[in-house]
């Protein structure tokens, strides 16, 4: 709506506002400042620095005078302007909240295309961590000291640092540099993109500053330090020292920043798909919805034709329209259905709290901060698309008002039964009633109920090739480090380790090459101790992915007797489906003609590369999922 402070904006012309911050002789002294249009179509354009900062809360409001009227702000933006202000000369400021008038949604939304633009022409952006704090200084002052080290070419090792750096590893030293990484600032949406678009970015809390690129330079020697530390006791403790202090924020923050440096010095380097940009920030706040879109615009890329539209942010949508345009053109723009699981994993975390309630079973909330890991399509640490990406458009289609996804698939069964839910969360605890319902009980498709367990915790981990040394001795010894971590621990003074072990390894290696499990009996009749293999890294990083895949999830039986892994809520009923461009099974809800998307699955004994031609399913159909 039109305001008597702002003088409009003509959005062709890119029109935008500053801000002049007025020179006081005390700090405390009132705050007066004015904006005013201007263009970068004609040299009203100023030199300005811009800030980023934290809203926080409005109260108790701070009255400042903008244009000769008297307006609230909240507390954190005064103390950032008091901070900044000069006492002899006028400051030209961005700052989002008073250059962009809040209560007109349609300059909002021009507005917000242009943020960075404006973050990336200020000869500095500003970064307000908010005001000084008993211990802040002192962090301050040890991240300037790593960074130092870290241009120096320290070296890493852990008794070189602690002589270079007498409180490296000192614990009230790392509790001052994590209170300060923990600051509100860290954990909003929009400081990715402002930091990530600047040209030079200084961090101020207090009266205190510091250039960002000590902050990275810290974090890389934060890294560096932790790689060289070995499993000594001693070394374990200073490694656990730094994760504290190695916060996932401002690791984003770095890079991202970098991604878009890079793509600014080379055009041809690789930016992270939009999904995976979004996807990775979804734990960040803000206070519209919307904002976990339109933050994060300028990140991912390229866009292609699918996602043109995207670029311009609109706040008089709704959230939950502006979710469901967004998952389409991103589904279509990844070429995979990994969006529709992502969607359910989000879901299948009951402590999620949801902002959309009514948004469709395929379209991801990215207003609730946790999810279930993926079973097959990862969402970080790449820049292209997934392996399984395809020109999907053929085989998707979606309903006029986008809430209906209309995918091609086929349905193979029927969930018979679920099991206990605390029988995956809690393993050892259930060890007798799993041994009674799976020990020497085979699957309708003669696969002992064992083995269908093993294959469906490591996701049908394939047999390895006898030939390879490595390969072979990795899954012998995670195999053997299973059985004894889960089904025999706790049985001493019984049988030897080969008498128990062997009964249970005839059941997991069921239809593998005899020659593995004569490999496996003969090394286990040789005395080898399998418990001892839960020091290998192959094995710790195996048991660490088997935990997190199978958390929260259930086991079930579908009619035609094979076991699964599915989502935390299926049910006797459920639909197994598989839908083109996901390579594993999903999960579907019926109701009636059409379903809700109940999440990924995997079903013992089913590779990805033949799911359909294995499970003998009939030709595909189109699947209306709500």
């Amino acid at each position: 709506m039109p305001s008597p402070i702002y003088e409009p904006l003509e959005e062709g012309n890119l029109d935008v506002r500053f801000l002049t911050l007025f020179p006081a002789d005390g700090f405390d002294a009132d705050i007066h400042c004015r904006v005013y249009k201007a263009s970068v179509m004609d040299d009203t354009y100023p030199t300005f620095k811009a800030l980023s900062y934290c809203w926080g809360t409005p109260t108790p409001p701070q009255h400042i005078t903008l244009n000769g009227s008297s307006i609230d702000v909240g507390p954190n933006l005064a103390n950032a302007l008091r901070h900044l202000r000069s006492n002899s000369a006028n400051v030209e400021l961005w700052v989002d909240a008073l250059c962009i008038n809040q209560g007109d949604l349609d300059e909002r939304s021009s507005q917000v295309k242009l943020m960075d633009s404006m973050y990336g022409d200020a000869e500095e952006v500003v970064v307000w961590l908010g005001s000084e704090s008993y211990d802040s200084n002192a962090a301050m002052d040890m991240i300037k000291q790593w960074s130092e080290w870290f241009d120096r070419g320290g070296r890493a090792d852990a008794n070189t640092v602690a002589r270079d750096l007498p409180l490296a590893f000192d614990a009230s030293a790392a509790e001052a540099i994590g209170n300060l990484l923990r600051r509100p600032y860290w954990e909003r949406v929009w400081v990715v993109q402002e930091v990530a678009c600047a040209k030079e970015v200084v961090v101020t809390c207090g009266r205190r500053t510091l250039s960002f690129d000590d902050f990275e330079k810290a974090y890389a020697a934060w890294d560096r330090v932790c790689g060289s530390l070995g499993s000594r006791p001693s070394e374990v403790s200073r490694r656990s020292l730094l994760d504290s202090i190695r916060q996932r924020n401002l690791r984003q923050m770095i890079q991202h920043r970098d991604f878009r440096i890079m793509s600014y010095i080379d055009w041809d380097q690789p930016r992270a798909p939009f999904l995976e940009v979004i996807e990775s920030c979804r734990h960040l706040k803000c206070s519209d919805p919307r904002d976990k879109i339109y933050g994060f615009l300028t990140l991912g890329g390229p866009h292609t034709k699918h996602f043109t539209a995207l670029a311009s942010p609109d706040y008089n949508k709704a959230a939950t329209q502006v979710y469901c345009e967004v998952a389409q053109r991103l589904l279509l723009d990844d070429g995979s259905l990994r969006l529709v699981a992502l969607a359910s994993n989000i879901r299948s975390c009951s402590s999620n709290p949801t902002q959309l309630p009514s948004l469709p079973s395929w379209v991801p909330d990215w207003t609730c901060p946790d999810r279930l890991s993926s079973l097959y399509l990862p969402f970080t640490g790449a820049t292209k698309r997934p392996r399984s990406s395809v020109d999907i458009q053929g085989f998707v289609r979606f309903s006029e008002n986008h809430r209906v996804l209309f995918a091609k698939g086929s349905i193979y069964g029927t969930v018979a039964r679920t099991f206990p839910p605390d029988w995956l969360s809690d393993l050892e605890g259930n060890k007798t009633d799993i041994l009674g319902a799976f020990l020497g009980r085979t699957c309708a498709d003669g696969m002992p109920k064992l083995q269908a367990l093993f294959r469906v915790m490591t996701l049908n981990m394939a047999w390895p090739e006898v030939e390879d040394w490595l390969e072979l001795q990795s899954f012998l010894h995670k195999t053997g480090w299973y059985l004894g971590k889960l089904w025999l621990q706790g049985e001493e003074g019984g049988p030897s380790d080969a008498e128990r072990h062997l009964p249970l390894a005839s059941d997991v290696f069921s239809g593998a090459p005899a020659s593995l499990l004569a490999e496996f009996s003969k090394m286990t009749c040789s005395g080898t101790n399998w418990k001892e293999s839960g020091e290998r890294l192959d094995v710790v990083d195996f048991w660490a992915t088997t935990q997190r895949r199978v958390s929260h999830r259930l086991l079930f039986e579908t009619e035609q007797g094979r076991l699964g892994l599915g989502p935390p809520g299926v049910q006797a009923g459920d639909k197994i489906c598989i839908l083109h461009g996901y390579p594993g099974p999903f999960c579907l809800v019926a109701e009636g003609t059409w379903f809700l998307a109940r999440g990924e699955c995997c079903l013992a004994g089913i590779s990805l590369s033949d799911a359909a031609d294995s499970l003998n399913v009939g030709p595909p159909a189109d699947i209306e999922i709500h």
